[in-house]
């Protein structure tokens, strides 16, 4: 979805995609960076340790999954204050919200995906007040301890329940 959405955007500007990471999917992803005409303008940069000095330097941050937990990715990308797309999808549309700390699509709209980017990359203000707005909230909502705390919580509620000898669900 990225790079189909990355090609319309191709179309209007000039512009880079960095892709960090590596995985079972690389070779697809080459492949269809290759079928794509993508050769010039996106790079495989595999495993890094610099994610924060990319993130840095990043215009946007797109994040087009299928399905995500507690994405990662998406909360460094908040903590730099990156201005973010990303998709309508659990986990994803748990962490932005709309208008207020980035841009949030359908999955699967690619054209939607690439205005968003088109959005962000012209409207500098905008971006800058996203990024802004979802780096604030990271210390607040999305802390390592009140998560942690979070879940022993549950897991304290859920032994006081087998204490008390109710049987849980199978």
């Amino acid at each position: 979805m990225l790079l189909r959405a990355f090609r319309e955007v191709l179309r209007q500007i000039e512009a880079h995609l960095l892709l960090a990471g590596d995985g079972p999917l690389r070779a697809c992803l080459a492949d269809q960076i290759r079928r794509l005409g993508l050769g010039r303008n996106v790079r495989l940069l595999g495993p890094r340790d610099d994610i924060p000095s990319l993130l840095n330097a990043a215009d946007v941050f797109a994040f087009p999954s299928l399905t995500e937990g507690l994405p990662n990715a998406l909360l460094e990308a908040m903590a730099a204050g990156c201005p973010i797309v990303t998709t309508n999808v659990p986990g994803c549309r748990d962490l932005i919200d709309h208008e207020q700390t980035g841009l949030v699509v359908p999955y699967g709209d690619v054209s939607g995906l690439a205005t968003s980017i088109l959005r962000l990359m012209g409207d500098r203000e905008c971006a800058r007040r996203l990024g802004g707005n979802a780096a604030a909230i990271v210390p607040h909502m999305w802390h390592f301890q009140r998560t942690l705390d979070g879940y022993t919580a549950v897991y304290d509620e859920i032994v006081a329940e087998l204490d008390r000898g109710v049987r849980l669900p199978e």
